[in-house]
């Protein structure tokens, strides 16, 4: 297990990401009001009368990118909340598949991991 100091190491760090993310977030879009923990991009104004297809294809292009950023984003944000839900708990630093100690230079590399190094391929964002 992982010392008080240890835990408090990453939630600190942890914290930090979390904050870094939701930055992120916020310049490609919004909270999402209706669902908690959702996010939706920002989408350019469609009707503003473009007239080329070059332009609406660069729009729709910018669009997807957004998406894209947004997704890795929002996944990176709920692997961080998870990780924050574990030191609360006091489970942070314990593999999930063997229930062994990750280790200290995993969780400094990674300070979302799930599974220490054997036991990476296993990692699921749905576990």
């Amino acid at each position: 297990m992982l010392t008080t100091e240890q835990l408090q190491k990453f939630k600190k760090i942890l914290e930090e990401e979390k904050k870094r993310l939701e930055g992120d977030l916020d310049r490609v879009g919004k909270r999402n009001p209706e669902l908690k923990g959702d996010w939706l991009v920002d989408v350019p104004d469609l009707n503003a009368g473009v007239s080329d297809e070059n332009d609406l294809s660069d729009i729709y292009e910018e669009l997807e990118n957004r998406n894209a950023v947004e997704d890795n984003l929002e996944e990176s944000l709920t692997l961080v909340n998870r990780a924050l839900d574990r030191v609360r708990t006091k489970t942070y630093g314990v593999c999930e598949v063997c229930k062994e100690l990750i280790g200290e230079k995993r969780l400094e590399a990674f300070p979302a991991a799930t599974t220490c190094v054997k036991h990476t391929k296993d990692f699921s964002l749905d576990s």
